[in-house]
């Protein structure tokens, strides 16, 4: 019955590692998309800016009203209370307002696609977000196979080593220094570990998910690092149709001169038409209820006209205020522009950078690790001593994680360039 459980929990537990999902980049920028609390509040937002529109449209239907009034007199004339009682049903509708309700509309329309570019900017930054978090990761776990590779590499020496001590052919002191050695090695790798858990646990807070997450392993080859991009202009233009940030700068000058218009509107006159039926009854009227009611009827149709001559500058002060944002709005047009301009020149040039820097890293790993097999060869002969086989691997240890920052730099900024050319990002 022992083995059973055994067998069961084995299986079980190989079912879950052979079994367990790998998250492309893709996935997990849907995923976090589609759960991610800002988004998803930006998207309440939207949901509400539709709803105004329908308030504001409704500003043309006429309203509709039912007033009741019931009242009880008494005097000292009168030994009785008089009791009244009056009925109305009243209906009003706006023909001319200078234009407000119209430019309302429009107002409404474009908060909503102010809104619905505020639900856009919320997806580009959780997807540039978890872009780089999801390349941190691939860093990381390339970083725990170069540190694996190096320890494993140590623990060789130090075997050997063990022998040659035991032998007499090498000294204790050279047999610490390789120990020690290893355990930096070994510290390391550690924090290589440490560093992928840290940014797998940032991945699924990103993504509001809350089971163990793994990615995908993508290898990155030079290929992907050393791609030909297109010059800043064409991509600065490409980014200018797009980018959230531009296009809500452009729709909030819109919305600025549409308020102008809106403001300039209480200069004109205001013209309404009303009508109502009214009835009532009284306790002092022998009459019966019903007839009182019929006999009291009366209707009234009225157009009413508003010319405003002075409002105490306030139109004025309205219309002023409103251009004013007009201006501030343009300024933040530049601005944004202007921004964006600069973020894309420096990750182009930073690009280019690292393409360069790549080249000579690789060549300098090349030679790191020629000169290490050599010196290594030179050391089992005792052609060589600890200290020199130590520093060359202290190099080649230095060249493999500068190539490997380059390498994932690079790409970091490549796919940041592919964003503001509007190009799917996945790896």
């Amino acid at each position: 019955m022992r083995k059973a459980i055994v067998f069961i929990t084995c299986v079980c537990v190989l079912s879950n590692l052979f079994g367990q999902k790998l998250w492309t980049l893709k996935q997990c920028i849907e995923y976090a998309q589609q759960n991610n609390l800002e988004v998803k509040a930006n998207k309440f937002q939207d949901t509400i800016a539709a709803d105004n529109i329908l308030t504001a449209k409704a500003a043309w239907l006429p309203s509709l009203s039912f007033s009741s009034g019931q009242n009880y007199s008494y005097t000292n004339h009168t030994n009785d209370g008089i009791y009244n009682a009056s009925y109305g049903l009243n209906a009003n509708m706006s023909l001319y307002d200078g234009g407000k309700i119209q430019n309302n509309i429009k107002e409404k329309n474009l908060q909503k696609e102010i809104t619905a570019v505020g639900v856009t900017q919320s997806e580009h930054n959780i997807m540039l977000n978890i872009l780089q978090t999801y390349i941190q990761i691939l860093y990381a776990k390339e970083a725990i196979t170069t540190a694996e590779s190096n320890l494993q590499l140590s623990t060789k020496t130090l075997e050997r080593a063990k022998e040659l001590v035991k032998a007499g052919s090498m000294s204790n002191v050279d047999y610490a220094m390789l120990e020690s050695e290893y355990a930096d090695y070994n510290y390391r790798l550690t924090e290589a570990q440490n560093t992928y858990e840290k940014q797998k646990l940032q991945l699924k807070k990103l993504m509001y998910l809350h089971e163990n997450i793994e990615i995908k392993e993508i290898p990155i080859d030079e290929d992907d690092i050393l791609i030909p991009l297109n010059d800043v202009n064409t991509i600065y233009q490409k980014a200018l149709t797009f980018v959230p940030d531009v296009l809500a700068a452009n729709k909030d000058k819109e919305l600025a001169d549409l308020q102008v218009r809106t403001a300039q509107s209480g200069y004109y006159p205001n013209v309404s038409l009303s009508a109502g039926i009214n009835t009532g009854h009284n306790s002092a009227n022998d009459e019966q209820i019903m007839k009182q009611l019929k006999n009291s009827v009366y209707e009234n149709v009225g157009l009413s006209i508003s010319i405003p001559i002075y409002d105490k500058r306030q139109t004025r002060g309205s219309v002023m205020n409103a251009k004013n944002q007009v201006l501030i709005a343009e300024n933040n047009i530049e601005d944004v522009e202007e921004d964006l301009l600069t973020t894309i020149e420096e990750l182009h040039l930073d690009c280019l950078s690292y393409q360069n820097s790549y080249a000579s890293a690789k060549a300098n790993l090349d030679a790191a690790q020629k000169s290490y097999d050599l010196v290594e060869q030179q050391f089992e002969l005792g052609m060589k001593n600890i200290i020199e086989l130590l520093n060359q691997r202290t190099s080649l240890t230095s060249a493999q994680q500068n190539i490997l920052q380059i390498k994932y730099q690079t790409l970091m900024k490549i796919k940041l360039l592919d964003y503001y050319q509007q190009k799917e990002i996945d790896l």
